[in-house]
């Protein structure tokens, strides 16, 4: 992997944005779900190796850290698994294989909970990590849909 240097907050909003657009192209696709974790578990590859300036290094360290959470998450709690067999099972139209899955959705709860709770100490930590920001650079991540 090759670090991708930032030299400003405008190649890193810039950067950020087309990181993005990879998720826009991902709405209505069949296996959306899985798609999805796959693109995340790769923007997490890509986000590792970037060097942003010095002003978003932990706004891009905590940024970093809470989506490794979350696909570690994913992963470790059998969610993923469930959700890409759930699609199968959908896209085979195995209407008996839905229902006996969405039954041992109950089995997941614990799972669920577990990314719930991933999930908002992420939001937490980046709140707190926005609010550290300056207002332009704050601004410039807003407009690109970096935050």
């Amino acid at each position: 992997m090759t670090v991708e240097e930032h030299a400003t907050v405008e190649d890193y909003a810039a950067a950020c944005e087309r990181l993005g657009h990879r998720f826009d192209e991902l709405d209505g696709t069949d296996g959306y779900f899985s798609s999805g974790f796959e693109t995340l578990a790769d923007a997490l590859v890509e986000l590792n190796g970037w060097n942003p300036p010095e002003e978003l290094r932990e706004f891009h360290r905590v940024r970093g850290r809470g989506t490794e959470a979350i696909v570690d998450a994913l992963r470790d709690s059998g969610f993923l698994e469930f959700m890409q067999d759930l699609e199968k099972a959908y896209e085979e139209e195995d209407l008996g294989r839905v229902l006996s899955l969405l039954g041992e959705m109950l089995k997941l709860e614990d799972a669920m909970s577990q990314l719930g709770g991933e999930m908002s100490r992420f939001s937490d930590e980046m709140e707190r990590a926005q609010e550290e920001l300056s207002p332009a650079t704050r601004r410039a991540l807003e407009e690109a849909d970096c935050i």
